[in-house]
């Protein structure tokens, strides 16, 4: 991370640029005018800019619409503007008093939208786009990609996991490949891989294009949508403004899931490790009688955290320009882990406009942040965090004093074993006896030994000319980039945690990775009016280029166990050096084209052109073609139009195409060789060192391409009080980039080809209400998409493409033709068998063959207690052949609510978000180690004597057909109150007396209530890996939150 002083000097240098923007010679205070300034209905406006013609110096109305300013008597002429209103000039001259009416600008009142490269009025998009604005954003957002939760149709939001400045995936209409499914996105114009970097206050609006006809101008990049980000900026002719935003919060431990206390695991331990004569085997295992409630790990990993943010910005303008600097620093630590779970982010922006001349304008963006992150293992199977607390022993306790140790952790301390110890000097607790080895030991050991720190800094900068030669053109030239730089370190310290798990050997781990992208683009925009017909036409190319290295190491033993001896320079032995790394570009060339039509604004058709080439593929294939064509139909600006309780009916419909680089990096349409070494017989072993190829070369790799179609109808009645949306789609991804199993003949690994589609097809509703009156205000609104994903096809030689996995139970996800992308594959069970008899009575009834049901000799002989997993292909054998569907990760239904009330100054949002028709794998269930602890919501139900009418397998059972098998597989449907906020804004009568224009102070409630039947640590399960999600390792969980907000404008 950047040094505070270093920092200094950043914001010293926007300071500097912003006040040589801003300053401007005192005036001298000769004469006060005064005045009111009034709506077309007579009542007053207030915060209307009233400001000298050619200089910074003005002033806003009240809440009466009244002002005051004070005056040079050589000024001349009163400028008066406020958003939606026409401006209005009116000279001085001896007057002193002005009472003005402004007149309503019916262009500028229509709502607008932003699309690739450029704005359209909403009235006239075709398309299927969802925007955000900025009071959402900023109220309900604790991060930029938060903004979208629940907030737009169709546009599911995910967190990676509850962890400060962890990642989200955002997938707009469902996942359409076997690979990343993410956006593009676009900020002020520049691509970037990710959101993360933007704070929420910076943004003005999001958009997000949901169709193909919508993204088709951004061609190869727009298969899985876009999402368009506007950051806020100073406002021509406007008084000089600053804002501040302040925000603190508390968070706590949300919903946990329900393991075994101490008392329940030691029965459990006693059932299964007891043998056929009911003694119990070897191992140490704990007397239920002696036991009560235990340690509950992950309450004693938890803890209260604190979350705060600073947001400062200037901004203003003058008759030829604007500005706006913002500077922003945010701060949270883990409710698990506290500051070796925290993120921080350093944020500044400096937004410019400048009118050179009445033809001919500038702008620039430049944003700098600063992160760190530090981190815990996480999203893992064998080594997470959160994982080792869920399944610790609960009998062993969190701590020991040095004089309270156990008999077995005394002596492993008097045979020179490192057990860790806490800041007191306790000692944290290990299982009796190594009873529960391996990577499963003590989470606070975990956690003290974790010292894991991610850094980034990242400049994205655009800058931009716009030339106006003629009426109806103007020709943009923008060039952008985008230029991050991370590291990360860690060491390990020397531990014992238990006979499988400790290191004598402190090791020290540091990578570094750098990104740039330029990117420059010229284009064109017409726009002419013909009678009743409005034509507009754009026409542009692009060149981009991406670049990315990568250097990895791994050094030991330390000198000195010390966070200042964390870099490999401090070792004292190379042995165990490790170093990797690499470097990869790719370049981007397109032209696009753009031609809309309107005819009385009533019948809109716009048709948009794409050609693309990449560096990617081969030069059979380097070129690609993304076309689309969307019309639609005004049917209420109709002369027949006659239906007075509907204000506005439009419908729509668009067809395009898009493709995808995302799967695929530099060369891999090539023959990689490699270096490597043989032995030959009567050799001695001698290796022979030469070359072969890695993987064969595939010349036809081509595009992966999405086409869709989208119908859609907007809706607004009773005077606009009531809106609503629909959108039916059809998404089809083809010819999808992935790999296969290598033969032989193909090197250490197969190439990538082209194989596969993916289908998404859905429903997306918009609808709310909103009126006011008096002084109430109220809007409620809600939005829900039905959405169905399947892999319709799949080539022959693939059949089933393997995902995420797990020991015992092997691989759980699945991508295959027929079901949905990286579905659960399992056995079905049909109950537990109660007894010897129930299980005569099953083989007889299913006609059951196998040895291991029918042969009483059969060493592996099914037992009472054992699952009855379902022959489904009837052939009398329960093997392989009967694992088939049992889950999908993704919701056939997502929802938001959100209901907004106001009434005098007190302000009252709740926000709700559900999903519902998917399930979760409750993967953190192990299925190879018998001492680990499990969820008591399972266990409590499982067989233990003959007769019993289960619902869970005995204790002692451990095979794939359990963990492999729908009974770990749950329903996660959820319903989330995400949001609670109570705000006051205070009268700007007694604002105005401590120099604010605007105040207000809010509370809020975030993520407190959850409505689930999932028993695992949360429902809303996602993964830095694509094929798996909703797999439950043990999340991190998401936090509740207690918030208290400020924002004052001066």
């Amino acid at each position: 991370m950047l040094k505070l002083l270093n920092f200094k000097s950043i914001l010293g240098i926007f300071l500097f640029a912003f006040m040589s923007l801003t300053s401007t010679q005192l005036l001298a205070q000769d004469k006060v005018l005064t005045g009111t300034i009034l709506g077309e209905d007579s009542s007053p406006l207030p915060g209307v800019n009233v400001q000298i013609k050619g200089t910074t110096t003005g002033t806003v109305t009240n809440f009466d619409g009244k002002f005051s300013l004070n005056v040079k008597e050589s000024a001349q002429t009163l400028v008066f503007s406020f958003i939606g209103y026409l401006d209005k000039e009116m000279v001085i001259g001896t007057r002193t008093t002005f009472d003005v009416s402004l007149e309503v600008d019916a262009e500028q009142l229509e709502e607008v939208v932003v699309v690739g490269y450029g704005v359209q009025k909403k009235s006239l998009v075709t398309g299927a786009i969802a925007s955000v604005d900025a009071d959402d954003i900023v109220s309900s957002a604790i991060s930029a990609e938060q903004a979208l939760q629940g907030k737009a149709a169709g546009v599911t939001v995910t967190p990676q996991s509850g962890s400060p400045g962890n990642g989200i995936k955002i997938r707009i209409r469902g996942a359409g490949s076997n690979g990343n499914s993410d956006p593009l996105y676009i900020v002020d114009g520049m691509k970037t891989g990710n959101i993360s970097f933007l704070s929420p206050t910076d943004i003005a609006s999001m958009e997000v294009l949901k169709d193909a006809a919508s993204s088709a101008i951004y061609g190869s990049e727009g298969a899985n949508g876009v999402v368009i980000i506007t950051t806020k900026g100073g406002k021509k002719g406007a008084k000089s403004s600053i804002d501040y935003s302040f925000q603190y919060g508390i968070q706590t431990l949300g919903n946990t899931p329900q393991m075994m206390n101490a008392k329940e695991y030691a029965q459990f331990m006693q059932e299964a490790h007891q043998d056929e004569l009911g003694k119990i085997d070897g191992f140490y295992v704990p007397d239920p009688s002696k036991q009560g409630e235990g340690t509950n790990f992950l309450d004693a990993a938890a803890q209260e955290a604190p979350m705060m943010s600073h947001n400062l910005s200037f901004s203003g303008g003058s008759d030829k320009g604007s500005y706006l600097l913002s500077a922003g620093y945010t701060s949270q630590d883990g409710v698990i882990g506290g500051d070796k779970a925290s993120y921080e982010r350093i944020n500044g922006r400096l937004n410019l406009t400048r009118d050179i001349k009445d033809w001919i304008d500038v702008s620039a963006n430049i944003a700098i942040t600063n992160s760190k992150r530090a981190t815990i293992t996480e999203d893992d199977a064998y080594n997470g965090l959160v994982n080792a607390a869920l399944l610790m022993d609960p009998t062993a306790k969190a701590r020991y004093a040095p004089n309270a140790l156990t008999p077995y952790m005394q002596e492993k301390l008097n045979e020179g074993k490192l057990l860790t110890r806490d800041q007191d000097g306790n000692y944290y607790g290990v299982t009796n006896n190594d009873f529960l080895k391996g990577e499963i030991y003590n989470p606070l050991t975990k956690l003290e030994n974790a010292r894991g720190v991610y850094t980034e800094n990242k400049i994205l900068t655009t800058g931009m000319v716009n030339l106006k030669p003629v009426k109806g053109l103007k020709i943009s030239s923008r060039i952008g980039f985008d230029i991050a730089q991370g590291s990360y370190n860690s060491w390990n310290p020397s531990f014992w945690a238990n006979s499988q798990k400790h290191e004598n050997a402190p090791t020290v781990t540091a990578n570094e990775q750098s990104w740039s992208t330029w990117m420059w683009e010229n284009f064109a925009t017409y726009n002419t009016t013909i009678g009743k017909s409005t034509i507009t036409g754009l026409i542009g190319v692009s060149a981009q280029e991406n670049n990315y290295r990568n250097l990895d190491t791994k050094s030991g033993n330390m000198v000195v166990e010390n966070d200042q001896f964390r870099y490999p320079n401090y070792v004292t032995s190379r042995d165990n050096d490790r170093v990797g790394g690499g470097n990869e570009m790719k370049t981007l060339a397109s032209y696009f084209a753009r031609v809309s039509y309107d005819y009385d604004n009533r019948y809109i058709i716009e048709a948009t052109f794409r050609r693309d080439g990449s560096s990617l593929f081969g030069s059979e294939n380097k070129w690609g073609t993304f076309p689309s064509v969307s019309v639609g139909w005004n049917v209420s600006n109709e002369s027949f139009w006659n239906i007075s309780a509907i204000d506005y009916l439009k419908v729509r419909g668009s067809w395009g195409q898009n493709g995808s680089l995302s799967n695929l990096r530099p060369d891999q349409y090539r023959s990689l060789i490699r270096t490597t070494g043989i032995s030959y017989p009567g050799s001695d072993n001698i290796l022979m060192t030469g070359a072969e190829p890695e993987v064969l070369a595939n010349p036809n790799l081509k595009w992966e391409t999405s086409e869709q179609t989208n119908i859609g109808i907007d809706l607004r009645a009773l005077d606009s009080k009531i809106y609503f949306t629909a959108d039916y789609y059809k998404k089809l991804t083809k010819d999808l980039l992935t790999t296969a199993s290598p033969a032989l003949s193909q090197g250490n690994y197969a190439p990538y080809t082209n194989a596969g589609t993916v289908s998404n097809e859905g429903l997306e509703l918009i609808l709310g209400y909103r009126n006011s009156e008096n002084e109430f205000t109220y809007d409620v609104s809600f939005n829900g998409s039905f959405n169905k994903n399947e892999v319709v096809s799949v080539p022959a030689e693939l059949t089933r493409i393997n995902g995420a996995s797990l020991p015992v139970a092997g691989t759980l996800t699945y991508f295959e033709e027929g079901f949905p992308v990286w579905y659960y594959r399992g056995f079905q069970n049909e109950g537990i068998f109660r007894d010897e008899a129930h299980i005569a009575q099953w083989v007889e009834e299913n006609n059951i063959t196998d040895p291991t049901y029918t042969d009483p000799n059969n060493e592996n002989k099914v037992k009472p207690g054992d699952p009855i997993v379902k022959d489904i292909n009837g052939d009398g054998e329960i093997n392989d052949q009967d694992v088939t569907n049992i889950g999908s990760p993704h919701p056939t239904f997502i929802y938001g609510a959100n209901i907004s009330v106001a009434y005098k100054g007190f302000d009252l949002n709740i926000f709700l978000q559900g999903a519902t028709g998917h399930q979760n794998y409750i993967a953190f269930m192990r299925a190879d180690n018998k001492a680990v602890n499990r969820l008591s919501s399972i266990t409590e139900d499982r067989w233990r004597n003959n007769g019993d009418n289960a619902s869970y397998p005995r204790a002692d059972y451990l095979d794939s057909r359990y963990f492999k098998s729908d009974l770990l597989v749950q329903d996660a449907s959820y319903l989330k109150i995400r949001q609670i906020q109570l705000g006051y804004t205070l009268p700007s009568k007694i604002a105005s007396k401590a120099l604010l224009s605007r105040a207000r102070v809010y509370v809020s409630l975030n993520d407190f209530f959850t409505f689930t039947n999932y028993d695992g640590v949360d429902p809303e399960i996602g993964s830095k890996e694509n094929n798996a999600q909703g797999v439950d390792f043990g999340t991190y969980p998401v936090s509740r939150k207690l918030l208290f907000g400020l924002a004052v404008t001066f």
